[in-house]
């Protein structure tokens, strides 16, 4: 994996925290996750490298609480899903969301507290949607901005979107998954990365960055 992409996908971990009365704001959210994030690997990283499965759990407990994964994928199929039936499109965001955990745990090992920064922001407290700054920080000369899309929803903030370098990974899916659909059709699609996340998950495995 690319080192500049790996970096990415690991600082996606840090919107994965529940939101408490004590810590609403969305960057407090973004910050206590980091802190759970660490104490969940200190002390087992070596242990974690021989077992890709317990780093899946663990990517799996801190992510999904806070990734908006119905909305998101509402956004990303588009028109299709007005089309979709609703258990294509649960089959959908099921599928999907396997495929992107499985991208994080492979890096989750490699995660390192102190090469991402979250920037301070005010956040107004009527507001349903925000946008939290962050950096990552590859070397002493090469920092990445990734700005992380929230929304309020059932009393905790939810993160819908990633933008790196200004690019919106929702967008640039969205464009990827309609150019397939029109391709495949819609069930045939969805079976294809139905396949693909049982693929990923049997053969589950540690790579380091390169």
């Amino acid at each position: 994996m690319n080192k500049r992409l790996f970096l990415v996908f690991i600082v996606l971990l840090l919107c994965s925290g529940p939101a408490t009365a004590a810590t609403p704001a969305p960057t407090a959210v973004i910050q206590q996750t980091a802190d759970e994030l660490v104490a969940a690997l200190d002390g087992q990283r070596e242990a974690l490298r021989n077992d890709p499965e317990a780093l899946y759990q663990i990517a799996n407990d801190i992510f999904l609480p806070r990734f908006d994964t119905s909305f998101a994928a509402r956004l990303m199929l588009g028109r299709y899903s007005r089309r979709a039936t609703p258990e294509q499109r649960d089959r959908f965001i099921d599928a999907f969301y396997q495929l992107l955990l499985l991208s994080y745990a492979r890096g989750l090992i490699y995660y390192d507290e102190d090469r991402v920064r979250v920037l301070p922001q005010r956040t107004d407290p009527d507001q349903r949607l925000a946008r939290v700054r962050t950096e990552v920080i590859l070397d002493a000369d090469t920092r990445v901005p990734v700005d992380y899309k929230l929304r309020l929803a059932g009393g905790e903030w939810k993160v819908y979107d990633v933008l790196v370098e200004g690019v919106s990974y929702v967008q640039s899916q969205r464009r990827v998954i309609g150019e397939a659909i029109d391709r495949q059709g819609l069930e045939p699609f969805i079976v294809e990365l139905e396949r693909l996340a049982r693929e990923g998950r049997a053969n589950a495995r540690i790579v380091r960055p390169q």
